[in-house]
């Protein structure tokens, strides 16, 4: 997908440190793949073949004891981790409560009155409810804040913050939160402000995180910038979000990526309305919005030569150590090619960041490229298993070295430059020859994926890695770089691809629009000109 560029928090808008704040309904696993000859614990976690286990009896692994058929040792973990009555719970398994979180010691049908802190036959309690003690590990987890406990807790350390003084009732509420008795409130009712509840963190520069918990809306409405969002604020009168409710909405998921500046976050701020660069820009809200069981993951960044890769834990558990090493020389070999195909380094190194939040596609280029979690954790098994290079990452890595001034598509070069990477280097991936299921690619033998596709788009990829036989690839480089230097860019997509084309004829020496068939010019006449 074409670059967007990611927001970043301060006053030139860009910095160095990335975020992902999340709020989740669901317990992120901290699994490592299976082994053989571990001693397993009950309540140990484990991912086999890409989904999560976890050990209902403690012993040691052997080769015949893989989670799916050792039916006594392994449990399969269920999505859900709210604990409920009515429920049958295997032993093992993991559920929250009143923002701590809790192992089943024995399988049971719950009910109430059987609640996890009064059934320690039945539950104990886990780690997962230590408290952030900052700085924190990469990968470790840690809760921000449950609102449950009483004065001289973390409560004291949140303030509230009002545009006009007077119009927001900020409330430490009992009842009615998403777990637990204590969640934060704030209620404007009709009036129109910017309010928020703010936390001051002081996150280091060059860390990332995740932050997960639950929000809540009734009303919510206002500016053109209206809304109830969760974020980071930098400064008393500047906060930024993704996420912004609008309306009325039940306990939900929410999520964003931030950038902190080199200086540091000043802190976490759930919000109504919305200031910026000093009240530059200042929208306001009405309604009321509920925040709870807010909790810390430090992502994990691992470096190469051209390409930073920052990811959670979790999804980095599909992957060794090896196979992730190996991914990031293959980045950064295809950075290096595309640098030298088209003459641009416009960002080195390139990060790769995983977020919770929903960038605009499978992952959006820029820097860092955004990476949508739902489809890392299968592509890191695939990296680990079969040498994937991940075709996606390829193709954001080719928007990452686009220069406006002849793209005549983004998709298409996008694709292209990831194409002459798999051609050359070569590259393996996961692709689809037209109506064939998925298969491993490597090299040529990927070039039928572009002449199969309906799309000419993708079909014209091919018809230049065809040319590329007859020409070589220095005429690519050459009109790249002609491009980059052309003392008038041209307007229109089609000028801009007669501009290519010319240029690719005269650093050749040979007709090369001659050796595009007549039936795909007139499809090309369409795709140029019709979008």
């Amino acid at each position: 997908m074409k670059k967007t560029k990611l927001i970043r928090f301060s006053s030139t808008l860009l910095s160095s440190i990335v975020f992902t704040l999340i709020f989740v309904s669901s317990l992120l696993t901290h699994a490592g793949p299976w082994q053989i000859g571990v001693n397993y614990q009950i309540g140990d976690e484990v991912v086999f073949n890409g989904e999560n286990w976890v050990c209902a009896q403690a012993h040691t692994s052997q080769a015949v004891w893989t989670p799916p058929w050792a039916v006594t040792q392994w449990n399969a973990i269920p999505d859900s981790t709210d604990w409920e009555p009515r429920v049958a719970y295997v032993t093992g398994q993991k559920v929250s409560y009143l923002g701590g979180w809790y192992i089943s010691v024995q399988g049971h049908t719950s009910q109430a009155g059987w609640e996890p802190p009064n059934t320690p036959a039945l539950w104990k309690t886990t780690e997962q409810d230590n408290y952030c003690n900052l700085p924190i590990a990469e990968g470790e987890r840690c809760v921000v804040d449950d609102f449950e406990r009483p004065q001289g807790g973390a409560l004291n350390e949140w303030f509230t913050y009002e545009h006009y003084t007077g119009l927001t009732n900020f409330i430490w509420q009992q009842g009615g939160c998403v777990q637990g008795n204590r969640c934060l409130v704030m209620d404007n009712g009709m009036n129109l402000n910017h309010s928020s509840w703010r936390k001051n963190i002081a996150f280091s520069p060059g860390e990332y995180y995740s932050v997960m918990g639950w929000s809540k809306g009734e009303n919510v409405g206002g500016d053109f910038h209206e809304g109830a969002g969760f974020g980071i604020y930098d400064g008393p009168n500047n906060s930024y979000w993704d996420f912004k409710g609008k309306g009325t909405w039940n306990w939900r998921e929410v999520a964003f990526t931030f950038e902190v500046p080199a200086h540091g976050s000043r802190g976490l701020d759930a919000r109504l309305g919305q200031s910026w660069l000093d009240f530059f820009y200042v929208w306001f809200s009405s309604g009321k919005a509920w925040y709870d069981n807010l909790r810390l993951e430090r992502l994990i960044k691992v470096d190469g030569q051209h390409t930073t890769i920052i990811l959670e834990k979790s999804d980095l558990d599909h992957v060794s150590d090896t196979g992730l090493a190996n991914w990031i020389a293959n980045l950064d070999r295809a950075h290096q090619a595309m640098a030298d195909l088209t003459g641009v380094t416009v960002y080195d190194p390139i990060e790769v960041l995983g977020v919770r939040h929903y960038p605009g596609g499978w992952a959006v280029a820029g820097n860092p490229v955004q990476w949508y979690k739902p489809y890392i954790a299968e592509n890191m098994a695939r990296v680990e298993q079969h040498g994937d290079w991940v075709f996606g990452i390829l193709h954001e890595f080719g928007h990452d070295f686009d220069h406006d001034a002849w793209n005549f598509d983004a998709e298409f070069f996008g694709s292209f430059k990831a194409a002459y990477v798999i051609d050359t280097l070569p590259a393996k991936v996961l692709l689809a020859e037209h109506g064939k299921p998925a298969e491993y690619l490597e090299g040529r033998a990927a070039r039928i994926f572009f002449q199969t596709h309906p799309g000419i788009s993708d079909r014209f990829i091919y018809r230049l890695l065809a040319i590329s036989d007859v020409i070589g690839w220095e005429p690519f480089k050459q009109t790249f770089r002609s491009m980059l230097t052309h003392s008038s860019p041209t307007n229109t997509r089609r000028q801009k691809f007669d501009l290519f084309i010319g240029l690719l004829s005269q650093h050749s020496g040979q007709a090369v629009a001659a050796m595009i068939p007549a039936s795909e010019q007139a499809e090309i006449d369409t795709w140029l000109g019709l979008q």
